[in-house]
């Protein structure tokens, strides 16, 4: 399977999965980075035969429902940011993982890291240079989501 599409079904599946949002592929669009509201991102990193990184991206307000609606509780009931950066955390676990499980059944040798999360003003839309890069782009409601996968071999 390609990279873009392993990261784009995998996405789909976790989220229709564990949340039961069905994710519309969409093309990148300005709508999505043209805001002052701070994005919210989740990100584990690969290490073993290949070397790289995976990233989940969304505005806080979108991060905020996904905690809710993990954690089946109001939204007016998330009252920190470490909730929400946790959950996000955990999805970020959740498609890394099975990614993960995805690039060892090809044959490679690959491990992940713990998940991290954080609260940022921006994100990075540049594309690494070097190895493979693959970035999708969803849409639930009105809310916007980005995974983005980038891996290269590992050399000595």
């Amino acid at each position: 399977m390609a990279l873009y599409e392993m990261i784009r079904d995998t996405t789909k599946k976790v989220f229709a999965t564990m949340l039961e949002f069905e994710l519309e592929e969409i093309s990148e669009s300005k709508e999505i980075t043209d805001t002052d509201e701070f994005w919210i991102e989740g990100a584990l990193f690969f290490g073993g035969s290949v070397l790289g990184d995976f990233r989940i991206q969304m505005r806080e307000s979108y991060a905020q429902k996904v905690a809710s609606t993990m954690l089946d509780s109001d939204m007016s009931s998330i009252q920190s940011e470490t909730e929400v950066l946790d959950v996000i955390k955990e999805l970020a676990n959740m498609i890394g993982g099975n990614l993960r499980t995805q690039i060892s059944a090809s044959g490679l040798q690959c491990d992940i890291s713990p998940p991290k999360a954080e609260r940022k003003q921006n994100i990075n839309h540049t594309v690494p240079s070097g190895g493979k890069f693959a970035r999708s782009y969803f849409k639930h409601g009105i809310h916007y989501l980005i995974t983005e996968i980038h891996l290269r071999p590992y050399k000595i």
